[in-house]
């Protein structure tokens, strides 16, 4: 609740820094009297027009929060995150940004990829597939559909696959929050999610992240969410060629993420879940782009997995089945975005996969077959007495260990206390 109110002060200060004091003052004392608080946000108007680094605007803030009634102001957060994109809309300032945001919503990036030689041919065959030329590329801010994050980020797809709505890459921005008072710019995280049509556990992950300080960043797979228009589902035989297309849109991701306002362009990370899992081991090994990689509930040997994993992998078997496909022909497709034939180009001092020792969608032996791929240590391979769902219970610990890791705070240990340094 009180970061909500630092928002709307926030949103009061900026008002009066970029001059449009008239038009921005109206709408903030709309803004109070629709809130039915008017005494509370009144201090925040009186204490605006102060000095923020002074002793006395300090005090008054404080002051301000501590005096709030927070039982009555319960029912009223929806109100309040409506209004602020109100009072913001008048501007043309998003709540979310800093001063560059606030003269467009629009930001220009380039592709940084660049994939060095690989002495295994195998390896270069792979990574061939996903090379595009670089260029420089549009990233637009959207407002986001409620409880979807506080912006919708939108960049093309670097490999179209000829569909204009799902061309258009879609993330969900989940800002840091917590930050000290000097911090200015925070680290990110690219989350790519599981294979659920809800997205519910990349989500979690991201809404974890950015309580704890990391600027999250929920990019919508091929086909998921704003990017899935038609009503038909992907036909099977198009499935590895989609996943293709996901892996060069979370490499591209981090180009878009590093020129957003508030961003530590420099200290972009990336983590997936289980089929977001085997995306983002693939986008993390083409290049050194991304800072850190983190993999949740996932392994290698996809194929493998497609053949004889239980549930969810079992389910995708069938359906790869009944469109006619054979064992042989999925193996050739699995083999296009194979994460073991690039994973020894995965930096082992910055990888960490997590496991669940119990799980039979992503078998703890295909959880080893990644780690010896890409060379990881007991103490970057964190094995859990879980299943690929009762895993979820660790999922505190997990989100502590990865943010604790993107913000550079030494010491940080592994969830089960293993030294990791």
């Amino acid at each position: 609740m009180t970061s909500v109110l630092r928002s709307a002060l926030s949103v009061e200060r900026k008002l009066r820094r970029v001059g449009a004091l008239q038009r921005g003052m109206s709408a903030f004392s709309t803004f109070v009297e629709l809130l039915g608080i008017p005494a509370a946000l009144e201090k925040c108007m009186q204490i605006g027009t102060q000095d923020s680094n002074s002793t006395e605007f300090q005090s008054r803030e404080q002051e301000m929060f501590r005096d709030f009634p927070s039982m009555s102001f319960q029912g009223r957060i929806g109100d309040i995150g409506r209004m602020l994109l109100i009072v913001a809309a008048a501007l043309g300032t998003p709540v979310w940004g800093d001063e560059a945001a606030a003269q467009s919503s629009t930001f220009t990036a380039t592709d940084s990829l660049s994939i060095a030689a690989d002495t295994s041919e195998d390896a270069r065959e792979c990574l061939q597939s996903f090379q595009w030329e670089a260029r420089e590329f549009a990233v637009t801010l959207e407002v986001a559909e409620e409880g979807r994050g506080e912006a919708l980020v939108r960049f093309p797809s670097p490999l179209p696959v000829g569909d204009e709505s799902n061309d258009l890459v879609a993330m969900e921005w989940y800002p840091a929050q917590n930050l000290p008072e000097n911090e200015k710019t925070a680290p990110a995280v690219v989350v790519v999610h599981e294979s659920g049509k809800g997205m519910t556990v990349g989500r979690l992950m991201a809404r974890g992240f950015s309580a704890r300080g990391v600027q999250a960043f929920m990019i919508q797979l091929p086909y998921y969410g704003v990017r899935r228009q038609r009503r038909e589902d992907v036909g099977a035989e198009q499935i590895f060629a989609v996943m293709k297309q996901a892996v060069g849109d979370v490499r591209r991701a981090r180009d878009a993420v590093a020129v957003l306002p508030g961003v530590d362009g420099s200290r972009v990370s990336v983590q997936g879940t289980s089929l977001g899992g085997f995306v983002a081991s693939v986008a993390a090994a083409l290049d050194e782009g991304f800072d850190q990689t983190f993999l949740l509930l996932s392994g290698g040997d996809l194929f493998g997995i497609v053949a004889n994993g239980a549930k969810d992998a079992a389910k995708v078997r069938e359906k790869l089945l009944e469109s006619g496909l054979t064992m042989d022909q999925l193996q050739e497709l699995a083999r296009q975005i194979e994460p073991n034939r690039v994973a020894h180009r995965l930096p082992p001092d910055r990888t960490w996969l997590y496991s669940g020792n119990q799980d039979m969608v992503v078998p703890i032996e295909n959880a080893l077959s990644l780690a010896r791929s890409a060379k990881l240590d007991f103490t970057h391979h964190i094995r859990m007495p879980a299943n690929h769902y009762s895993g979820i219970v660790f999922l505190p610990m997990i989100l502590d260990h990865i943010a604790a890791k993107c913000r550079g705070e030494m010491g940080a240990v592994n969830p089960f206390q293993f030294p990791d340094e």
